[in-house]
């Protein structure tokens, strides 16, 4: 869904990945997670020297962690706590809703998992962190 965006912009994408993990999710709600994060990346690193998104996915026990990482050079520190928070954007005005992190860290919760910004790197990444199982709900 992002190709076209991704030669236009000419930015590098790269995914490192096992070919044989799987999850249990809902397979439609955690592609647009990532197809936010995709466009949100390619419009932070399209007027970059260096463009590349490269996406992480790593198996640990019972979960997989993906690291979503792009060459910007992260969100600035004054608006790091609100970014997750509905309607808040740093985007110009009519480029963005501010909903794309709010909705996408919601349904990475609602799938028993985690989404959270790291700010501890050069760049900007997002990890996300799934169960491979969902844990089954009790029918009371």
């Amino acid at each position: 869904l992002a190709s076209h965006r991704l030669k236009m912009t000419l930015v590098k994408l790269s995914i490192t990945c096992k070919e044989d993990l799987a999850i249990e999710c809902k397979e439609s709600q955690i592609e647009q997670v990532l197809l936010n994060l995709l466009n949100n990346s390619i419009d932070a690193v399209a007027d970059l020297e260096e463009k590349w998104i490269r996406i992480e996915v790593i198996e640990k026990e019972d979960r997989i962690v993906i690291l979503f990482t792009d060459s910007g050079k992260g969100i600035p520190s004054q608006h790091v706590d609100r970014i997750m928070e509905p309607f808040y954007t740093t985007k110009p005005v009519g480029k963005g809703t501010g909903l794309g992190l709010s909705i996408s860290k919601g349904l990475i919760e609602s799938h028993n998992g985690k989404f959270l910004y790291n700010f501890q790197t050069l760049h900007t990444q997002f990890i996300i962190e799934l169960p491979k199982i969902q844990p089954s709900q009790s029918h009371s």
